[in-house]
């Protein structure tokens, strides 16, 4: 069962080398690498759903910002927008020269805060 064998490297490694040629030591590494194949392949198959996931969302903001723009450069859109500015500028001119700062009714008004008096 023990054959002398050749061995490279350093007197640590030696004695394993020649114990993991036996055929149950062979088994139980072939066990093993397929235990780490299929823990590699999980790994793979996570990985890939979540560069799909995140390739989803990127095309999902694409679509939804084209329809976007899409939606802000339609006929119906800027007609009204174009209808708005054109009744607002029609309320101001209606509305003459106002001032800035106009108190309205029920608005709050802020005042700056007092300093304090330095206590001597």
């Amino acid at each position: 069962m023990r054959e002398p064998a050749i061995s490279f490297g350093s007197i640590s490694t030696r004695g394993r080398a020649i114990e993991a040629t036996s055929d149950g030591m062979l088994t139980a590494m072939g066990q093993l690498a397929a235990i780490a194949l299929e823990k590699q392949k999980a790994k793979d198959r996570s990985q890939a759903a979540k560069e799909a996931n995140t390739a989803s969302a990127v095309a999902q903001v694409a679509r939804e910002e084209m329809a976007a723009e899409q939606r802000r450069s339609s006929p119906a859109v800027v007609a009204r927008k174009v209808s708005l500015r054109r009744r607002a500028a029609q309320a101001r001119a209606t509305a003459g020269p106002v001032a800035p700062y106009v108190r309205a009714r029920g608005a709050v008004v802020e005042v700056e805060p007092r300093r304090k008096r330095p206590r001597l």
